[in-house]
């Protein structure tokens, strides 16, 4: 039997993997950046919580906008510091625009002002009707924009409880203990340690039986995850009664 030849590193993923230069690029520099000594086989013992895809958003982040970075996180907050970042940059732009757009004026008023000293009286008046007929039109660029500030992204209290529909067949595998995790749409910025209410559901009507579980796991970026949607694990689960008039909305 005889061993492939590759033609470069990329190749080789491609071939025995699928997987395109531009991820292997990717796994590369999370590699050099967050494993130990720079490459290694292992993650830093600080960023073991993060998935793949957390770690992806974070190449892009400075030293000091990583430092706001939690494993509870999710990927899209992680993106919106570095969205702050770049609307900060915009803001100023548009300042020096502005900016550079008072200078110009000021110019031109100034050069007006020098003709209309050397012309006759009459030329001047006019000269000068124009001038403030300009400066009256423009005026609105003189104002600067305010800046805003950036929101602060606040994460989920611990012990938020949150309540969610379920199918009798679902419960029924979580209290037979056949299922320790569940595929969910993220309605809620769920985090470990917050409670999950299930609410059995029968044709589309609450029975009025529930089952109590606490979030111990939670991930929303690991592979074959649709956008929006998250995977949450628990240990321990707790059945009780309740009005079955309490309807989820």
């Amino acid at each position: 039997m005889f061993e492939k030849e590759y033609q470069s590193l990329a190749d080789f993923a491609y071939q025995e993997y699928g997987l395109s230069k531009s991820v292997v690029s990717r796994f590369i520099k999370i590699n050099n950046r967050y494993s130990k000594d720079g490459n290694g086989m292992e993650l830093k013992e600080e960023y073991k919580e993060y998935g793949y895809s957390k770690l992806q958003e974070m190449l892009s982040l400075s030293p000091e906008e990583e430092e706001q970075v939690t494993p509870e996180m999710t990927v899209k907050e992680i993106r919106q510091i570095k969205e702050n970042r770049n609307q900060e940059k915009q803001e100023e732009t548009e300042e020096e625009g502005q900016e550079e757009e008072s200078s110009a004026e000021a110019e031109f008023q100034e050069e007006m002002e020098g003709e209309s000293k050397e012309e006759n009286a009459a030329a001047g008046i006019k000269e000068r009707v124009a001038t403030s007929q300009l400066v009256e039109k423009n005026s609105g660029k003189e104002w600067k924009k305010p800046k805003l500030k950036p929101e602060p992204i606040e994460l989920p209290k611990k012990d938020a409880i949150y309540r969610e529909k379920a199918g009798i067949s679902l419960l029924k595998e979580i209290t037979e203990g056949s299922r320790r995790y569940l595929v969910m749409k993220m309605r809620n910025k769920y985090r470990v340690g917050n409670t999950l209410i299930m609410q059995e559901h029968d044709k589309g009507m609450p029975t009025g039986k529930i089952v109590k579980i606490q979030i111990a796991h939670m991930t929303d970026d690991s592979g074959g995850i649709l956008p929006g949607y998250c995977v949450i694990g628990f240990m321990d689960f707790e059945i009780d009664k309740e009005a079955a008039e309490n309807e989820i909305i």
